[in-house]
């Protein structure tokens, strides 16, 4: 990751357009670099580009992920939802059930188990939502 991320942020000092493809994968690999290396205030930084890639459901996501990460969660929240909007992603998931078990997963970590379980319930059939709604059953019991 470090040796990525020097390339990853010097190519992004360019004037590039953000509507291409080649691009929007560039930016999400760099917040993903920056997650992963745990260098997030400069990942906090890409909100100053936020309005040139927020037509990606892979980009809202990922600015989910690093509000996570930095203790926003309402935050968080709101970004995993705008991405559940937008029809397709690069990813599979990340416009859908990845984004709703994110959800459940912050409602989980606040004590709000009915939203956990409602989010945990839309993100079905994935494994880890059924886990975790196993999970909440047996607290339950």
């Amino acid at each position: 990751y470090i040796r990525g991320y020097a390339s990853l942020k010097a190519t992004l000092d360019f004037d590039l357009d953000p509507k291409k493809d080649w691009v929007l994968d560039l930016m999400i690999t760099y917040m993903i670099v920056l997650q992963e290396l745990k260098l997030y205030d400069e990942a906090l930084q890409i909100i100053g580009v936020y309005d040139a890639f927020d037509y990606s459901s892979d980009f809202l996501y990922e600015m989910g992920q690093i509000y996570r990460l930095t203790n926003n969660p309402d935050q968080a929240i709101e970004e995993y939802k705008k991405a559940t909007k937008i029809k397709t992603s690069l990813v599979d998931g990340k416009n859908s059930y990845m984004s709703y078990y994110s959800i459940g997963a912050i409602y989980y970590e606040k004590g709000d188990m009915e939203n956990a379980k409602l989010y945990f319930k839309k993100a079905l059939p994935f494994e880890m939502a059924k886990d975790s709604l196993e999970i909440i059953k047996n607290q339950e019991n």
